[in-house]
C-alpha cells in the first residue's frame, strides 16, 4: 500500500534513507544527520510553514511497516522535485519505487515537469529513471577541501536561532556578515561547512572567519557544475558526479 508518511514511520524511514547511501557520504547529507527525524516531524506537523512537500511510504501488506519512502517537493512553477526515493533491500525488484512515483503524479496532475539528481555511478537508479522517461539535462560535482586556518571570527546574523536549529537537527544555515557580499553557508554535523556557491568554497577569508567561530569544523563542501570544476584553483577533491535528470509531463503524465 502507498500512503502518506506518518510520525510513527519516521524512525524506520530515516534509517532506510541513510543506509541506502555509502557511509563515506553521510557527513555531507542532511538525511544522515542526527536530527533528521525531528526535521521530518516538523514538516508533518506544520505543512504550511515549510517548503511544500509530498512525503509518502510504501508499506508491507501484513505489518504496515514502511518498505519504501519518497520525498518530493513542489514548486509554484509547475515543477516537482524528487529529493529522495529508496526501497528496503528485501522489497526491491517488485515495482515499489514505480508505485510511489505514480502515486505522486496522480496526486499532482498540474505539474509540467519532474526533476531529480542521481549519482552517475548508480547504474540501477539511472536505469529505473530512464524507464520512467527521465533524461539528463546537466551535471554537477560534489567537491570538498580542507578548511583554511582560522582567522578573525566573522559575525553571524541571528546566530542563537541557527544554533538552536543545529542542536535539534544536526544541521542549519548561517548568514555570515561580510563587508564584501552576503554569504550563506551551512553546518552539517560536527565537521562539515556547506558552501552554497563556488565563490564561497574558494574564499579563504570567509571560510577562515567561520572556522574561527566553530573550531570543530575541518572540511568545506560544495556542489559545483561539472563544467566549472576545472576552474577551482584551491586544492580540492571530487567526491562524486551527479546528473540532473528531467521528465516532461502532459496533464500529469509522462510525455512518452
Amino acid at each position: 500500500m502507498i500512503r502518506l508518511l506518518s510520525t510513527e514511520d519516521v524512525p524506520a524511514v530515516t534509517d532506510m534513507v541513510k543506509n541506502s547511501f555509502a557511509p563515506a557520504l553521510w557527513p555531507f547529507m542532511t538525511y544522515a544527520q542526527r536530527g533528521i527525524g525531528r526535521f521530518l516531524e516538523v514538516a508533518l506537523r506544520y505543512p504550511l510553514s515549510v517548503e511544500p512537500r509530498f512525503l509518502i511510504v510504501a508499506t508491507d501488506e501484513s505489518s504496515d511497516a514502511p518498505i519504501g519512502f519518497a520525498d518530493f517537493t513542489i514548486r509554484g512553477d509547475g515543477v516537482g522535485f524528487l529529493s529522495y526515493i529508496c526501497v528496503d533491500p528485501a522489497a526491491r525488484g517488485k515495482g515499489v519505487a514505480t508505485m510511489m512515483f505514480d502515486r505522486f503524479l496522480a496526486e499532482h496532475p498540474h505539474l509540467t515537469t519532474v526533476k531529480l539528481d542521481t549519482f552517475r555511478d548508480n547504474s540501477a537508479a539511472r536505469a529505473l529513471y530512464a524507464r520512467w522517461g527521465f533524461t539528463v539535462e546537466s551535471a554537477s560535482c560534489w567537491v570538498t577541501r580542507a578548511l583554511p586556518h582560522a582567522t578573525d571570527p566573522l559575525p553571524i546574523s541571528a546566530l542563537a536561532v541557527s544554533l538552536a536549529a543545529y542542536e535539534v537537527y544536526g544541521f542549519c544555515e548561517l548568514n555570515v556578515v561580510s563587508s564584501e557580499r552576503p554569504v550563506r553557508v551551512g553546518l552539517m554535523g560536527d565537521r562539515v561547512l556547506r558552501c552554497f556557491d563556488r565563490a564561497t568554497f574558494e574564499d579563504d577569508a570567509i571560510l577562515g572567519g567561520v572556522s574561527a567561530v566553530f573550531g570543530r569544523l575541518d572540511t568545506a563542501f560544495a556542489v559545483v557544475a561539472e563544467s566549472e570544476v576545472h576552474e577551482i584553483l584551491t586544492p580540492h577533491d571530487v567526491l562524486l558526479v551527479s546528473d540532473r535528470m528531467s521528465l516532461a509531463l502532459d496533464e500529469g503524465r509522462p510525455t512518452r
